[in-house]
C-alpha cells in the first residue's frame, strides 16, 4: 500500500473513539484493535450481548448512469430478501 496516501477514517469513526477505542492505521483506515475496557471484556460483553465488526472500510462502490441506481436497489432487496429467509436465530 502507498503510504503518500492521507489515512482515512470510517463512518463509525466517532463511535469507536467515544468507546475508548485504540485507533492504528490498517489497510489505509484508522481501526480500533482494542478498547479502554480491555480484551475480556470485549469479549464477555460479545458472549452475553453481541458483537459488530466494522467492514466499512473493506469494500467500496460506485454506482453510475440513470438506470443503475434502480438496478442496485433490486439487487440488495432481493439479496437481502433472500438472506432473511434462510436466516435463523443462533447462539454460540
Amino acid at each position: 500500500m502507498s503510504t503518500d496516501r492521507p489515512v482515512q477514517t470510517t463512518v463509525f469513526n466517532d463511535y469507536h473513539l467515544a468507546a475508548g477505542g485504540k485507533m492504528v492505521p490498517f489497510a489505509g483506515y484508522l481501526m480500533p484493535v482494542q478498547y479502554s475496557a480491555g480484551i475480556m471484556q470485549e469479549h464477555l460483553h460479545c458472549r452475553d450481548n453481541a458483537g459488530l465488526f466494522d467492514v466499512s472500510h473493506m469494500g467500496q462502490i460506485i454506482i453510475a448512469g440513470m438506470v443503475l441506481p434502480q438496478r442496485w436497489k433490486n439487487c440488495c432487496r432481493s439479496i437481502w430478501s433472500r438472506w432473511l429467509s434462510i436466516s435463523k436465530p443462533m447462539r454460540c
